[in-house]
């Protein structure tokens, strides 16, 4: 695990280890004069430090409205401590798309399970923030979460007509009993309509 390199004209020795070894290495030593030869040996200690976590970078996502993103898996792993040390927290840049409260993070084998649910009849475009912690050091991230807006059908209201009164012309606006969610023109049909009445979309 430990490597050296002897520089003759100044007499040292440089030594290296591989990535994130730690540890004691036995350090053997022998010179030469005239030929004459002597021998030493030293002991080298290695002390760890704490690494900082490895999060894999997350991909944008796409999703239709009111559809949530289930089980994106996030990958995360740190060569010093157990999965289970481990804590991934994930924020919104816009809780009217997409509510902290709504983010669920479910740790699994070698990282974590996502899940988003963007907030009832909402569209658009936001980051979400995520940083992996092994309580002293940190990895963070961010990517895009697009909400695509879909079609919702009208809602009818619970309004009661008023009563007409007899050989007497009444007008009733229709639009009055119907909601549209995404403020679109709406149509409205009678099914089996009497011939006395008539009907206008405008």
């Amino acid at each position: 695990f430990l490597t050296a390199e002897v520089v003759d004209s100044t007499q040292t020795i440089t030594f290296s280890s591989t990535p994130n070894f730690n540890g004691t290495e036995t350090v053997y030593l022998m010179a030469t004069v005239n030929g004459k030869t002597a021998f030493d040996e030293f002991v080298i200690t290695i002390d760890p430090v704490n690494d900082a976590p490895s999060l894999v970078k997350i991909e944008d996502q796409t999703t239709n409205e009111d559809q949530t993103i289930s089980n994106l898996f996030v990958e995360a792993n740190d060569i010093d401590n157990v999965q289970s040390e481990l804590t991934l927290t994930v924020t919104s840049s816009n809780e009217a798309l997409v509510a902290n409260s709504d983010l669920s993070v479910q740790r699994i084998e070698g990282g974590f399970l996502l899940s988003i649910s963007p907030v009832k009849d909402q569209s658009g475009s936001l980051d979400l923030y995520v940083v992996l912690s092994d309580g002293l050091l940190e990895q963070k991230d961010t990517f895009n979460v697009s909400i695509s807006p879909i079609n919702d059908a009208p809602v009818a209201s619970t309004l009661i007509p008023q009563d007409a009164t007899e050989d007497q012309s009444y007008e009733l606006i229709v639009s009055q009993f119907f909601t549209e969610p995404d403020d679109e023109p709406l149509t409205v049909d009678v099914t089996q309509q009497p011939d006395w009445m008539t009907l206008e979309n405008g």
